[in-house]
């Protein structure tokens, strides 16, 4: 249903803004192999969290989600946030995913935000990798010890692991 939503997105700019549509079908690949398997990880935190909440953990996702919002720049680069916030936006797989998959679907006609400006396409995907991979290091590590500590603290039943 997402993808549906992206070709429709993708057919009326095209239609109606003319936007120059360029495929670089090798990178684009690349991001979103590597942008879907740090979401997945970011997943296996949230996951990780909520074995440790007693309520409002259906909220949660909301929260991360609106946080990535703001932090990637989805919505506008991360050099309009404040100089103190801007790392934090640096810190998130999905602002470089987001930068490389622009460069994917419109090549040179992409425009370069100045926060990115230092990269090149597979210097992105080159730190989209590295950010993904320490990434399920983490999530396994941090899964492991929640799932232990939540059997530990009986907030999960040993019998039906619920």
């Amino acid at each position: 249903i997402g993808s549906i939503s992206v070709l429709i997105t993708l057919a009326f700019g095209l239609v109606f803004f003319r936007l120059p549509f360029s495929l670089d079908l090798p990178l684009l690949f690349a991001s979103a192999v590597l942008g879907t398997a740090s979401l997945a990880a970011i997943g296996v935190i949230l996951g990780a969290i909520t074995l440790r909440l007693a309520r409002l953990y259906e909220d949660i996702g909301s929260v991360v989600a609106g946080g990535l919002f703001i932090f990637s720049g989805a919505i506008f680069p991360l050099d309009v946030l404040p100089a103190w916030l801007q790392p934090v936006g640096f810190a998130f797989p999905v602002a470089y995913w987001l930068e490389v998959t622009r460069r994917a679907l419109l090549g040179v006609n992409a425009p370069r935000f100045p926060t990115f400006t230092g990269f090149s396409d597979w210097g992105l995907i080159g730190v989209l990798a590295v950010m993904t991979v320490i990434l399920w290091v983490v999530s396994s590590v941090f899964y492991r010890w929640a799932l232990y500590k939540a059997k530990d603290l009986g907030l999960l039943d040993y019998e039906s692991n619920f």
